[in-house]
């Protein structure tokens, strides 16, 4: 079967989609990939290795700045429509044009939660699509409101219903111009068109952390985390072995894909921090910037393979994103999050309320002080620590990848799903 993929964003946006390639490429199919990188990253190397195609739609749209700093506000729907009018909109053009090579070429297409372009083109080349959602939050359930705490059934369901007309309206102004240029009407009802497909929707999450609400539709299934299987026998850098062999175990400190947009301020956060909390620290990033060199209680190191290195630590101070809160979960750490924007403080709160992850912190009001406060309270609680471990166990039980490609084969009537 000739499966197309499409996704738009950072590393937490589009690993995943070279994962689910690598699972149905090694499962049969013929596979092609399109990304849009909004920090201009090259993937292509995952296709070569993985057995499938890679197109890069577009280069990086805004190399070099600050993603999390776009918006001066704090409300989840200004900070996304803000990004998508700075790093979606001008990228339009470029992702239709991906779109509609995968859709005439491809039996069926599985697209990124927010690539209307791919809807778009299925609906005009009649292609069969599926979506792709690596955030539950952006899903409706009337059991939880999408913003805001939670005041029962009747309320969410109407702030769902509110947000989602809001969203039609304002989020993707070019949509509608494209839709008239295809001849298609335009978009109604981002919730029910273009988040979800009723063909089928997967949802990239583990239920140890994201249990599946019983309000959703039997088209909305969780496949799993998709993580990049590591290789067994991966060996970890000689300097970062000798640092864990040396003392305690570690904290690992990284804010992933955010940690290039303030390097400098985000390097003196961590060092600080890591000094106040008297904790031994892997911190991932370049301690040059700041004049720095790896001692024998911080070592500065590049982009490791989390699966690896976080079983090692005491815990993982990170941003939220779902890759590496999963990652942490998964490794049994205890999590410390501070959150920049979007899905991040979602992650953070499902962390904390799950019992393994101190109370979320924010990335426009973080101060040292109470990083460290943080990040000692998590690393002393030994309930947390339990029930870190004990998460991580079920959570190493499931297979996202396996699960989803079983998922997609059975929607394309090839055998049915586990």
């Amino acid at each position: 079967m000739r499966i197309g993929l499409q996704t738009w964003g950072s590393d937490g946006d589009i690993l995943p989609f070279m994962a689910l390639a690598k699972g149905l490429a090694d499962a049969g199919h013929t596979v092609t990939v399109a990304y849009t990188s909004v920090d201009g990253k090259d993937y292509c190397g995952h296709g070569s290795q993985g057995g499938f195609r890679t197109i890069k739609a577009c280069d990086g749209l805004r190399t070099g700045a600050d993603l999390y700093a776009l918006t001066p506000f704090t409300d989840p729907f200004s900070e996304l429509r803000t990004l998508l009018q700075t790093c979606y909109e001008p990228a339009v053009a470029a992702m239709f044009a991906a779109s509609e090579v995968l859709c005439k070429e491809h039996d069926v297409v599985i697209g990124h939660t927010l690539c209307h372009t791919l809807l778009t083109a299925s609906e005009k080349h009649h292609c069969p699509r599926v979506s792709l959602c690596l955030a539950p939050m952006v899903i409706r359930t009337d059991s939880m409101p999408p913003v805001g705490p939670n005041l029962g059934r009747f309320v969410s369901s109407m702030m769902w219903a509110i947000g989602d007309l809001a969203m039609s309206t304002v989020l993707f102004p070019k949509a509608k111009a494209l839709r008239r240029e295809q001849g298609l009407p335009p978009i109604r009802s981002l919730q029910q068109e273009l988040f979800t497909s009723r063909q089928l929707t997967l949802v990239a999450a583990s239920p140890v952390l994201c249990p599946r609400p019983a309000d959703w539709g039997p088209y909305i299934q969780m496949s799993g985390f998709l993580n990049i299987p590591q290789e067994e026998d991966q060996i970890l850098p000689e300097d970062l072995r000798a640092f864990l062999a040396a003392g305690p175990s570690p904290i690992y400190m990284t804010f992933g894909t955010c940690m290039q947009f303030a390097m400098q301020q985000n390097m003196r956060l961590f060092v600080d921090a890591a000094k106040l909390s008297g904790q031994r620290a892997i911190i991932q990033g370049d301690g040059g910037v700041l004049g720095l060199e790896s001692s024998a209680d911080v070592l500065f190191v590049g982009r490791m393979p989390h699966a690896k290195v976080f079983p090692h630590c005491a815990a993982v101070v990170h941003h939220g994103g779902a890759g590496t809160t999963q990652a942490a979960l998964l490794a049994g750490c205890p999590s410390v999050v501070v959150a920049h924007a979007y899905d991040q403080h979602d992650w953070a709160k499902r962390l904390h309320r799950a019992g393994v992850g101190a109370r979320p912190l924010f990335r426009r009001t973080i101060r040292p002080q109470a990083l460290a406060a943080a990040i000692s309270s998590s690393v002393s609680d030994l309930a947390m620590k339990k029930r870190a471990a004990q998460l991580g166990e079920k959570m190493s039980k499931e297979n996202g990848v396996q699960r989803a490609v079983a998922l997609i084969e059975a929607h394309l009537g090839l055998h049915t799903a586990s």
